[in-house]
C-alpha cells in the first residue's frame, strides 16, 4: 500500500473517526475506531470541507444517508418519540368521573406507530421542581390523573412528567412531557338576604349588613373552591351607599338611605388568574310611613316618671310603626320630623299623646297620655300610662 493511501486511511480512522458506512458482514454501524477495514466497500466521514469529501461524495457508491438507511430497514424499528394526545388539564374537571388525559402514542425510527408499546411513569415534577410523584398514573395507553387541581397562576400549575415507552422486543425510549392546570372561570351568586331582602327601609342603619354575595372558582379540588376570590362592586353604587367586603362578600350600608332611591349593583368576583364572572343586585329603599304623635316639649324633659306626667304637650314627633298603633312602643326610635331626624332624649323623660288628643295629661280614652325615656339615640323605654 502507498504510503499516501496509508496517510488517507489514517486520516478517516483516527482523525475523523466515526464510521458511517456498511461492511459486508453487516456491522457498519457498529465499528469501532482503529479496526482493520479490509472488508470496507464504501467509506465517508462526517462531512468537511476539503479534497476528501469531494472524492468520497462523488463517489459511485452514493451517499451514508443512502447506506444508513439500508441499514436502518435490515435493524429493524425501535421507539424514538412519545406524544400527548393534550398536553392541558382544566381544574374543573374532577377526575373521580373524568380521569383520562391524554391519549399516549409511541413513534418508532421508521416513521410508523409501535403497536401496543408499555409505558412507565419515571418521576412527576412541577415548575417548583416539587416532588409530585402519584399526582398522575398510567393506565394501559392512557395518562390518567389521580386526583383533582386547583389552579394557582404559578410553576406550580406545570409539570414535567418523565415517561418511558418500552416495545414488545424490549426497546425504549424516555421523553419528558409537559401538562399545564388551566384556569376555570368563577360563578357568582348574589345570595340569601340578611336584612330586608330586596327593599331596605329609609331608617336602615348606617352599617348593616343586607346581604352576603358568594362565589365558587373553577377547581373540582376538595376545600379550594372558595380560595382567592375577590369581590366589588363595579356600577350602579349611587353615591357609594353601600361596599363589599373584598374577601367576605358581605355588602353593607354606608351612608343613610332616602326614601324611594333604587339601586342596580353589578357585583363582580375575580379569581385568582383575573378570571370574573358578574350578578346585579337590585335593592328598593322602601318609602317610610311615619306616625304622628305629640310629645312634652323636647327642650324640657321631666327628671322623673311622675315630673313626665304632668308636662303639657309641645313638640310634634314621629316613629315608624309596625301595625296600627298610634303611640310608639318600647323600642321603637322616635324622630323629630318626617326625614328621619332622631331625637336626642338624653336619657329624660317625656309625656306622649296619640293624634288627636286634647293635649291634657292623663286623660282617658282616646285621649290617652303615656309617659317614658328617650335616649341619646332616640329609643324609647319605661312606657306607661299616667
Amino acid at each position: 500500500m502507498s504510503t499516501v493511501w496509508k496517510l488517507l486511511m489514517n486520516f478517516i480512522k483516527v482523525i475523523k473517526n466515526p464510521l458511517l458506512a456498511e461492511l459486508p458482514d453487516g456491522n457498519g454501524r457498529n465499528r469501532v475506531a482503529n479496526l482493520t477495514f479490509s472488508n470496507l466497500i464504501v467509506l465517508e466521514t462526517k462531512p468537511m470541507s476539503s479534497a476528501l469529501d469531494i472524492y468520497y461524495e462523488t463517489s459511485t457508491a452514493g451517499l451514508v444517508s443512502h447506506l444508513n438507511a439500508a441499514i436502518e430497514a435490515s435493524l429493524g424499528t425501535v421507539p424514538n418519540g412519545i406524544t400527548l394526545s393534550t398536553s392541558s388539564r382544566a381544574e374543573n374537571v374532577d377526575f373521580n368521573s373524568t380521569s383520562k388525559v391524554a391519549d399516549l402514542t409511541t413513534t418508532d425510527t421508521g416513521g410508523g406507530n409501535v403497536s401496543s408499546p408499555t409505558y412507565q411513569i419515571l418521576s412527576i415534577t412541577d415548575g417548583n421542581g416539587t416532588n409530585r410523584s402519584g399526582a398522575f398514573v398510567i393506565n394501559g395507553e392512557d395518562l390518567d390523573a389521580a386526583e383533582n387541581f386547583e389552579f394557582r397562576n404559578d410553576a406550580s400549575d406545570n409539570y414535567t412528567i418523565r415517561i418511558k415507552s418500552t416495545d414488545g422486543s424490549s426497546n425504549s425510549t424516555t421523553q419528558d412531557k409537559s401538562v399545564s392546570i388551566t384556569n376555570v372561570a368563577p360563578t357568582i351568586s348574589v345570595g340569601s338576604a340578611l336584612t330586608g331582602g330586596n327593599s331596605l327601609a329609609a331608617s336602615t342603619t348606617v352599617g348593616t349588613a343586607i346581604r352576603t354575595v358568594t362565589a365558587v372558582n373553577g377547581s373540582a379540588k376538595s376545600g379550594a373552591t372558595t380560595n382567592d376570590l375577590t369581590y366589588s362592586i363595579t356600577a350602579g353604587n349611587t353615591d357609594n351607599d353601600f361596599t363589599i367586603g373584598s374577601s367576605t362578600g358581605i355588602i353593607t350600608t354606608v351612608n343613610s338611605l332616602t326614601s324611594g332611591d333604587t339601586y342596580t349593583l353589578t357585583i363582580k368576583v375575580t379569581d385568582i388568574g383575573g378570571l370574573t364572572d358578574t350578578a346585579t343586585l337590585s335593592i328598593a329603599v322602601a318609602s317610610t310611613t311615619y306616625q304622628h304623635f305629640y310629645i312634652s316639649d323636647t327642650t324640657q324633659g321631666g327628671g322623673s316618671a311622675s315630673a313626665a306626667c304632668s308636662l303639657a304637650v309641645g313638640s310634634d314627633a314621629y316613629f315608624i310603626p309596625t301595625g296600627s298603633e298610634t303611640t310608639p312602643d318600647d323600642g321603637k326610635t322616635i324622630y323629630t320630623d318626617q326625614a328621619g331626624t332622631v331625637l336626642n332624649g338624653q336619657g329624660n323623660w317625656f309625656s306622649f299623646f296619640p293624634t288627636p288628643h286634647d293635649g291634657v295629661p292623663g286623660s282617658g280614652g282616646s285621649n290617652t297620655s303615656f309617659r317614658g325615656q328617650i335616649n341619646a339615640s332616640g329609643v324609647l323605654s319605661n312606657k306607661a300610662v299616667c
